[in-house]
């Protein structure tokens, strides 16, 4: 629904949306579609769930129209867990058959297990092993100590082996965060899901389904513990997991055996829900931009998570031009869901036109993104 304030002496309101910022009523090619004549609220048909829409909304006295009313945005969620192929792409809400699934809110891309005693199946387990001393707090763990089919059984070589087989068109799967495998949780007893990671489903009133996940997703899932990549913040010897059959968060011993169900991030598919709009003053001559022009570029946070903006650059052919990574500078270093951010480049000396950007890097822990890119359209 799109609702808006009543305006005193008008008749009537229009309403524009597309799927690009920049809409002006009086240019039909800046939306895609329209409404006239409505009133508030307006129900808007056939916008597609995961895609970001921007709306103007006019009033009407008889046959003269007001000027836009300020652009806002929004990004529809019917279900935010999309189905994928084994390609990586997306698939219709009601295919059968289907490789693993992109969690829209966060963009991160799930394994989906299968039942057919292969390298996937449901059934497999696995004892924790990391080698790595930067992330196994200081105990690699135990190798080999499950009981499964295609690889190793351990944690590092089941990642290992999905890698090599390219699930999902990736080839970049890892063990899940504790913070990440608990937003899989879905308590049919709580109103709102995911619940809080130091929540369990039995804190909520009334009796609830397990497992404690969304089965029409998820379909070949355990009541069981699940791994993540997190050691114990009190026992390095142990390594936290989520109990599906009670929706808790726990620690087993690194030498236990449980279910594992890997993650990756969709980089793209989150460089495509940052929004970005840019203007430019340009003077140009002999394929060299003279000082005085000006570029900018503006991003929108479409996403329910916070970014971290780490650096804004001006760039071209020839390397950075300007850049600044003073939290100052960058609206404090953080885009907060649903905020918008912008910055303008002035040219001092004459700069050459080829591969000519500006560009916003962000990051996100959580998510485990060092560096996205987005820039100027």
């Amino acid at each position: 629904l799109l609702s808006w304030n009543d305006v005193d002496l008008a008749t009537g309101f229009n309403a524009y949306w597309g799927t690009n910022p920049g809409i002006h009523p009086d240019n039909a090619a800046s939306y895609d579609a329209s409404a006239t004549g409505v009133a508030s609220p307006l129900t808007v048909p056939d916008l597609a769930s995961g895609s970001t829409y921007y709306f103007v909304v006019t009033s009407t006295l008889g046959d003269a129209e007001s000027s836009g009313s300020e652009e806002v945005s929004v990004t529809p969620i019917v279900n935010p867990l999309t189905k994928l192929d084994q390609e990586g792409q997306a698939l219709a809400a009601d295919a059968e058959t289907w490789a693993c699934v992109r969690d829209d809110r966060t963009g991160l891309v799930w394994e989906v297990k299968t039942d057919d005693g292969n390298l996937r199946d449901r059934g497999h387990t696995y004892s924790w092993y990391d080698p790595d001393v930067d992330t196994n707090g200081g105990v690699s763990g135990v190798i080999n100590g499950g009981a499964c089919f295609g690889s190793s059984c351990d944690t590092t070589s089941y990642v290992e082996a999905v890698n090599v087989a390219g699930m999902c068109g990736a080839s970049d799967w890892r063990k899940p965060s504790i913070e990440a495998l608990g937003r899989l949780r879905q308590c049919s007893n709580a109103d709102d899901n995911p619940p809080e990671l130091a929540e369990r489903c039995a804190d909520f009133d009334g009796s609830f389904e397990a497992p404690t996940i969304d089965t029409t997703r998820f379909p070949a899932s355990l009541s069981g513990a699940y791994w993540s990549s997190s050691t114990s913040d009190l026992d390095a010897d142990d390594a936290r997991t989520i109990d599906f059959l009670t929706g808790a968060e726990s620690v087993a011993p690194k030498s236990a055996v449980n279910a594992l169900r890997l993650v990756r991030t969709d980089r793209t598919y989150l460089a495509s829900r940052i929004g970005r709009s840019s203007t430019e003053t340009v003077l140009q001559i002999n394929d060299m931009v003279q000082p005085g022009s000006s570029f900018s570029l503006t991003i929108t946070n479409n996403m329910e998570q916070t970014f971290e903006i780490k650096r804004f650059l001006f760039v071209n052919v020839d390397g950075v031009i300007a850049q600044t990574t003073d939290p100052n500078d960058l609206n404090g270093g953080f885009l907060e869901p649903g905020e918008s951010f912008g910055i303008e480049v002035t040219v001092e000396t004459a700069v050459k036109d080829e591969d000519l950007a500006t560009v916003f890097e962000l990051a996100k822990e959580a998510l485990e993104i060092e560096l996205l890119v987005v820039n100027r359209i």
